[in-house]
């Protein structure tokens, strides 16, 4: 999938995307099975959350000023509203 992104700035926002979500899911399952605290949950969709605006931010502003790439930065930011509503998701589970 990363030979898909010619441009660095991309595939460096598609993988901290990428580990974002894992790190997410795999906080996401631990809280199920321990059934945590809620603020701990918060905690977690915050940190995630801000981490993931600014990816946004970076990829938005990518886009236009690298408007001939506009497939490859339409994609990436595709990919950082997916993993932010999954984020969303987990949220209110």
């Amino acid at each position: 999938m990363m030979s898909y992104f010619n441009l660095k700035i991309n595939s460096t926002v598609v993988r901290i995307t990428y580990y974002s979500s894992l790190i997410n899911t795999i906080l996401f399952l631990i809280n199920l099975a321990v059934d945590a605290i809620l603020m701990v949950k918060i905690i977690i969709a915050v940190i995630a959350g801000l981490m993931n605006v600014i990816l946004l931010i970076t990829a938005f502003f990518n886009t236009l000023i690298n408007y001939k790439y506009y497939e490859e930065n339409i994609s990436t930011l595709l990919i950082i509203i997916i993993n932010l509503t999954i984020g969303i998701i987990y949220l209110y589970i």
